[in-house]
Parts: C-alpha cells; structure tokens; sequence
C-alpha cells in the first residue's frame, strides 16, 4: 500500500489506535472486540468448525518452551487449545488458566490426541480433578477480563493488512471526535490565530483554527507525527498577551494536527 504524503506511519496508527482503545468504557471495548472477532471470523477464520462463544486465556507448554493462547472448548474430559504453535499427536501439553477472575489458576495436564490446523485437542490425564469448576464454568460463563480484551484486540488488530488498520483507526477517531463533542470538559472555540511552532528538530508557522484551554488544532500540512512534543507561541486574539505553551500531538487528519497542553490553561 502507498503511503500519502503526511500520512502518518503503520507504526504511529497503531500507537494511535491503542491510545484510543485504552480510553474506551470496559462496555464499549466489549463491544469493539466483537466487531472485531466478526472481521476475524470473515476475513481469517477459516476452520472445519465455527469458533465457540467460550474464550479462555491460557498459558501452556509443550516440552520446555511456554505459549499463550485461547481454550476455545472445554469440558471435564479435555480441551481444544486454538493456536498457530506446532504439536505433535501423543505429546505432553501442561496448561494453566482460570476460570474467572478471582479463581487461582487451574494447572492441568494432558495428552494431546488431535492436531488441526488452527490447534489441538487434549485430553486430561486426571478428568476428575476438575470436573465441578468446569461444569459450574460452562453453565455461568462470566465475561473476559479488561486485560483479556485488550490482548484479544491487539492480537487481532496486528493480523489485519495495513489497509484495513487504517480504516479502524478512522472509524476510532470518528467515535472519539462524536465523544469529544458530546461531552467536552473545554468549550473550543473555532479561530484563525498565526502561531509559531516548534519541535526539537524544525520550526514553522501556521494558523491555530480550534482552541481551548486544554488543547488546539493546527491546520497544516507539515508532516509530525504521534505524540511528538509541539512548543507553541502566539498572541492572545482578545488580550494581544503573548502565550508560550507545550503540548503533545494526539491526533493526525488530513487537515492538520491536534495538540492536547501538558497543562490547562484557563487564561486561553
């Protein structure tokens, strides 16, 4: 995929899409990684049998070497583990999980009996051993942690080709500018005010066209990037006072920059 002029690297929309993920409510980030599991499901999920709703995050070892991956299926007698790591029909697995969040984990240990391209099966070498946390588990299946969903979303946003992280990343700034209007905690106020600004490598001057208390927007077309220090110096458009402040990048458009101050500032 080329890359526009300006547009931000695969590596800053990534870090921009993490940014915005980590702010999201735990119910709406509930939400956003079942969109998309449906994108996984259509786009790479080509196995013999549909994924389950059941999703455990486990810890395994195959010989000496540790993975993690997802339980997909589970019952007393055994397990299927969904994961791209080699085994090998008649070797030892060892996996370690919980069943919600306030368990200790549960350590069993099984023989691997079936190979699929997207996992193996295990059967337990002691079924009895945890038969009653696995039935009451599957009959009130409670929700991934906030870190599961979070690893789960990485995990598949890192699977997506460029393209299409760039168009999540879009759609994320679009929900997060609707947020940003609905419930602002500094009124803007759309201006055009020449500034001078400054980054430790290059300086330059543009016009600042939303400001508040908490932050700006540049329009520009100079290229900067994610999280980038910004020192800014302009007059005051009521006062002629000459106001220096610093800030961070947050977000990038085809317009311009946004720049969120280090501090507020109540006299802008």
């Amino acid at each position: 995929m080329a890359i526009k002029r300006n547009e931000p690297s695969i590596e800053e929309v990534k870090a921009r899409i993490t940014e915005i993920v980590s702010t999201m409510p735990e119910s709406k980030l509930e939400k956003f990684l079942i969109v998309l599991e449906k994108w996984w499901k259509s786009n790479r999920g080509k196995r013999e049998h549909a994924r389950k709703d059941l999703s455990i995050y486990a810890h395994f070892m195959l010989g000496s070497y540790f993975f993690r991956d997802y339980i997909t299926n589970i019952s007393p007698g055994g397990l299927f583990l969904e994961t791209k790591t080699p085994a090998t029909v008649g070797g030892t697995a060892t996996i370690a999980f919980t069943l919600s969040d306030n368990e200790d984990p549960i350590e069993v240990e099984g023989e691997i009996v079936r190979v699929k391209h997207n996992g193996f099966a295990v059967k337990f070498d002691d079924p009895l051993a945890i038969e009653k946390e696995i039935t009451v588990e599957t009959n009130n299946r409670k929700k991934n942690s906030i870190e599961e969903v979070h690893f789960r979303t990485s995990e598949i946003i890192s699977s997506m080709p460029e393209i299409e992280i760039r168009k999540l990343l879009k759609g994320l700034e679009k929900w997060q500018q609707s947020k940003l209007d609905d419930k602002r905690e500094h009124s803007r106020e759309h201006t055009s005010i020449y500034a001078f600004f400054k980054t430790n490598v290059l300086s330059f001057k543009d016009f600042i066209k939303n400001l508040s208390a908490g932050g700006l927007f540049i329009e520009t077309g100079i290229p900067l990037s994610v999280n980038k220090e910004l020192f800014i110096s302009f007059l005051h458009p009521d006062s002629g006072t000459l106001i220096k402040v610093a800030g961070k990048i947050v977000r990038i458009d085809s317009k311009g920059i946004g720049v969120k101050f280090d501090q507020p500032r109540p006299d802008i």
